[in-house]
C-alpha cells in the first residue's frame, strides 16, 4: 500500500494555483483507479489550520477531517479548489504536518508548493511556480526577490524531486540554480487536460442571467496581476469598438481583482476602462466556479491571454479554450507554445494593435467543436496520473 500525501497550503492563494493541484490530483485519483498496479494507492489532501482560517473541531491533537461527501461551505479558494476535482476527496487539515504524516501512515508527499526544509522525514516533490522574479524585477520589491530567491534555492536543495510546469521552467531552473538542480530529479507536468462535463445551453443560461451577460463576447480568465496585461486587452478592446459602434460585442474578464504587489493596480484598470469609454461593455464576475468557468468560455467567441510571464501553458483558461476548441487569442511567450494542441493566434505581449487585429479576424460566434470527447481526456489524464504515480515511487 502506497500513501501519497498532497499539501495544499501552497496552492490556495490564487486560482492559477488550485486550478494546477486540482489537475495533478485528478490525474493521480484516475491513474489509480484505473491501473491494475496502482490500486493499492491511497491519497490524502492535507491543509493547515492556519491556511484554512476558519473554526475547526479537531476530533484528535493534530488532525481534523472534512468530508467533501457531504454539502460544506468550504472557506477561501478551498471551495473552489474541490468544486473543480473529477472525484470527491477527504480533507485532512493539520496542525503539525509531521504529525499528520504519522498518524496517517504517508510514505511519500507527491505535490507541495511550500519550502519544508529538512523538516520532514519522508521524501517530498516540490512544485516551483516560474521565475517571473528574474525576468520582470521591477513587479517586485527588494524584499521579494530576496524571498523568492531564498525559497526557490531551499526547495531545490532540500527536496527529493522538483515538479515544474513548463521546458521554459525547466530550463530556467538550470540557469539560475545551476548547481543545485545537476543532482536533482526533475519532472514535467505534461499538457493534460481537464475532464469536466461539458455544460449545456441550460447552464449557460443560468451563468448568463447570473452575470447579465449575452453572445457575442470576448473573455480573459486572469486574475489582475500586473504582468497580465489587463490594460492591454481594454485598449485593444476599445479600439475594436470604435471601428465598430453597431457591434454588440462585449468583454468579460474572470476573476480576483487585487495584486497584492501594486495595491493601486485595481483602480488604474477601472480608470483605464473608463478613460477608454467602454463602461458598459465590460462585464466583470469575479472569481466563479469551476463549471461557470468553462460555462463562460465555451460560449464566448474567442478567450484572450495576454500575460508577459507564465510557468507553464494552458493558465487562465487557455487549457479548457483549448480542449473546447474555443479560439485562443494569446501572447506569443516561448511557453504559451507548449501546450501542443488547441486553435491559437498570437501577438506580442505589450503590443495593443497587433490583438486588435487579431480581434478583427474572430468570427463572432460561440458554436465551437470540442478537440476531444469526455472518454479521450479520461485516458489522457489516467494515463499521466499513472506515469506520476510511477515517479512519485522512484523518490521513495
Amino acid at each position: 500500500m502506497l500513501n501519497i500525501g498532497f499539501v495544499l497550503d501552497g496552492f490556495l492563494g490564487w486560482m492559477g494555483g488550485c486550478v494546477y493541484a486540482g489537475n495533478i490530483i485528478d490525474a493521480v485519483a484516475l491513474g489509480a483507479n484505473s491501473a491494475r498496479e496502482s490500486r493499492d494507492v491511497n491519497l490524502y489532501l492535507l491543509v493547515s489550520e492556519r491556511i484554512l482560517g476558519a473554526d475547526i473541531e479537531f476530533t484528535g491533537a493534530q488532525l481534523a477531517v472534512f468530508s467533501t461527501k457531504k454539502e460544506t461551505n468550504y472557506p477561501g479558494l478551498l471551495g473552489v479548489f474541490l468544486d473543480q476535482l473529477h472525484d470527491k476527496h477527504e480533507i485532512y487539515i493539520y496542525r503539525d504536518l509531521n504529525a499528520a504524516i504519522d498518524i496517517l501512515k504517508i510514505d511519500v508527499i507527491g505535490l507541495t508548493n511550500s519550502d519544508h526544509g529538512r523538516a520532514l522525514d519522508i521524501p517530498w516533490m516540490a512544485f516551483l511556480t516560474d521565475f517571473q522574479h528574474q525576468y520582470l524585477v521591477e513587479n517586485f520589491s527588494s524584499r521579494e526577490l530576496y524571498s523568492r530567491d531564498a525559497t526557490f534555492r531551499s526547495k531545490i536543495e532540500n527536496c527529493s524531486a522538483l515538479l515544474l510546469g513548463s521546458n521554459s521552467a525547466i530550463d530556467d531552473v538550470y540557469r539560475f540554480f545551476p548547481g543545485l538542480a545537476a543532482n536533482k530529479p526533475i519532472f514535467q507536468t505534461p499538457n493534460i487536460v481537464k475532464a469536466f462535463a461539458r455544460p449545456d445551453r441550460s447552464s449557460f443560461r443560468a451563468t448568463s442571467e447570473k452575470f447579465n451577460l449575452k453572445s457575442p463576447y470576448l473573455i480573459s480568465c486572469s486574475q489582475r496581476w500586473i504582468h497580465k496585461n489587463h490594460e492591454i486587452i481594454i485598449e485593444a478592446f476599445a479600439k475594436l469598438r470604435r471601428e465598430n459602434q453597431e457591434t454588440r460585442l462585449k468583454l468579460v474578464f474572470t476573476g480576483a481583482t487585487d495584486d497584492y504587489r501594486s495595491i493601486g493596480h485595481r483602480q488604474y484598470i477601472d480608470s483605464k476602462i473608463q478613460e477608454m469609454g467602454i463602461e458598459s461593455e465590460v462585464v466583470h464576475t469575479g472569481i466563479v466556479s469551476a463549471k461557470e468557468l468553462v460555462s463562460l468560455i465555451q460560449n464566448s467567441s474567442a478567450i484572450i491571454h495576454a500575460s508577459s510571464f507564465e510557468g507553464g501553458p494552458g493558465s487562465s483558461g487557455v487549457v479548457e479554450a483549448a480542449t473546447l476548441g474555443v479560439p485562443i487569442l494569446s501572447s506569443n511567450l516561448r511557453v504559451n507554445k507548449e501546450l501542443g494542441f488547441g486553435k491559437f493566434k498570437y501577438f506580442e505581449p505589450r503590443d495593443v494593435n497587433a490583438l486588435f487585429r487579431l480581434m478583427r479576424e474572430i468570427s463572432y460566434e460561440n458554436e465551437h467543436e470540442p478537440l476531444f470527447e469526455e472518454a479521450e481526456i479520461e485516458i489522457l489524464k489516467a494515463a499521466y496520473g499513472i506515469r506520476l504515480i510511477g515517479t512519485i515511487k522512484s523518490i521513495l
